[in-house]
This record gives structure tokens, sequence and C-alpha cells, in this order.
């Protein structure tokens, strides 16, 4: 399939700031032969992103979708995506700023390899406080490099690029509203195309950056970051396998990442023992049905 239109999607939320930069970014996009429209689909209950998308150069569609949950966000703009008849989807996270020339490598990978999705890097980039990077001793947040090429099962939403045949072909999957406060609803939509067969790739030479906030970098936030990750594997796994497999799992995990946790740092990092303790308790709690809450309480 040839990629002639795209839409670049970007959902937001109160953060008209870095929406403005990530709009700047898009604009400064060159793709060759190929037209690109761009969609902001705002869940602020005050419409926060209209006038930048008034006023922007790239004038972009405006969609103000007021139920709560990114899910709904989303959906809204695969929805569109899908009037406007495009070839082509590129979710953009409205904190992030793609680098020159990631839409076209994007746009090249498809032609490598055609009707496959494709996610690219991710360089994460903290908060600068008094001329100095924040930093965090816990885990660092980071999106694994892979070969260029690699097959994927799941992915994050931001950064990646989905030829709309694809998506068609696989009977037009929604994010799942349930998940759209906890997180983990992205983890699980991709887990849903693959299993009906779409491709999913590494995009090597597709980069973006996306802000860390210095909130982000604290024990507690980081702590969230695997509860969740946890919390969305653990759904994956419900699928799968029986509910009561899934919850042994999460607390075997946890016990795991607690016994660590009492080990000396040269034997097991107390990093490593907490994220692992963190990701068993998310698994644990999708077993039990209790998801965690995150969008729109922590930013």
């Amino acid at each position: 399939m040839v990629i002639e239109s795209l839409a670049v999607c970007i959902p937001t939320r109160d953060r008209p700031a870095q929406l403005r930069k990530a709009l700047d970014a898009v604009a400064r996009q060159t793709v060759s032969g190929v037209e690109v429209t761009v969609v902001v689909a705002d869940n602020s209950a005050v419409q926060s992103a209209r006038e930048i998308c008034d006023h922007h150069a790239t004038s972009p569609h405006y969609l103000s979708e007021l139920r709560p949950g990114v899910s709904h966000v989303r959906n809204a703009l695969l929805e569109m995506t899908d009037e406007l008849g495009v070839d082509a989807l590129y979710f953009l996270d409205d904190d992030m700023v793609p680098e020159p020339g990631c839409l076209e490598a994007f746009v090249r990978g498809t032609v490598v390899w055609p009707d496959t999705i494709l996610t690219g890097p991710v360089q994460y980039v903290w908060e600068v406080v008094d001329g100095v990077p924040v930093s965090t001793e816990q885990v660092p947040i980071v999106r694994e490099e892979r070969a260029h090429g690699t097959p994927l099962q799941v992915t994050g939403t931001g950064n990646t690029f989905i030829p709309l045949a694809v998506w068609r072909r696989c009977g037009k999957p929604r994010f799942n509203p349930a998940l759209g406060t906890s997180g983990g609803e992205d983890t699980d939509f991709f887990d849903r195309l693959t299993a009906d067969g779409a491709q999913l790739r590494w995009c090597a030479t597709a980069r973006t950056a996306e802000s860390l906030p210095k909130h982000l970098g604290t024990s507690k936030a980081v702590a969230g970051r695997y509860l969740r990750a946890g919390f969305a594997n653990g759904t994956i796994a419900l699928r799968r396998r029986p509910r009561l497999v899934v919850l042994v799992e999460g607390i075997g995990r946890s016990v795991l990442g607690a016994v660590a946790m009492c080990l000396p740092a040269r034997i097991s990092p107390l990093a490593n023992a907490r994220a692992t303790f963190c990701a068993g308790v998310g698994r644990a709690r999708a077993a039990l049905g209790r998801p965690p809450r995150h969008y729109g309480v922590e930013g």
C-alpha cells in the first residue's frame, strides 16, 4: 500500500504549552508526496487547546471530547481519521516533539514493510531545574532500543504509525474505555491488533523526544508507572490464562520483589527490586479487577 495521506493525531488535556511545541514540531516535518492533516482531540472541560488550534499554522481539526479518560480521546481520533479517509494515522502525545524526518522515516518504513504498524524510539528528556536536568535514582524511564525492523507484540501509542487499512482489516478496534483512567489502554489495544493478525515492527529511524517533568522522577511516580505496567500486562494475561493463575503470578512477583528489597544493593539493586514488587502488585490488581487510577490525576 502506498501512503499518500496521513493524519497526525494528538490527544491532549490541559497542557497548552506542550501542545504548542508538539504542533510546532509537526509543522517542521516534511513528507514528500504525502498530504498531512493534523487532528487534536481535547479532553479538557475548559477546552484549553481550542485557541491554539484555531490559530496554529498546521490548521488542525479540533475535537472536544468531554468524556473523561484517554481511551475516549484516542477513539475520537480513530473515528475522525476514518471519516477523513486518510491512508495512515500517526499518534503523537502532546508532550512529544518528533525529530526532523520522523514522519518521512515512517512512510519509508511502510515501503519496506507494507501494511505494517510501525513504532519508533522515544528519547525521554527530564525537566531542567536551576540549569541541571532532573534525574532519578529509580529505574530509568526508557523505551528499549531494538534493531530496525524487530517484530513486536505491543507498544505504547506515542510515536506510532498505523496504516488504516490494517486497522480496518482487524475490524476497527477501539481503545478500551475501562482502561481509560488506569493506563494500559494502549498495550491492550495493540495486543488485540496483533492477536488479530496485524504486524507490528520497530522503526529505529523514526525518533521523537518526550519531556518529563520533575514530579515524574519521585519514588511514588516511578512506583506508579511500574504498577500500571504490571496491571496492563496482567490484563492481557487474563485473555490467555485463568484469573487465579494471573493472581498467583502477581503475588509471586511482588513477594520476590519484597524479598529482593531486603538484600544488599550489590546483590539486588533497590530500584530493580521495587520495579519487580510494583509490577507484581499491578498484575495482582488486574486479576482482582482493581485498576489503579492515573489519567487526569497525576498529570
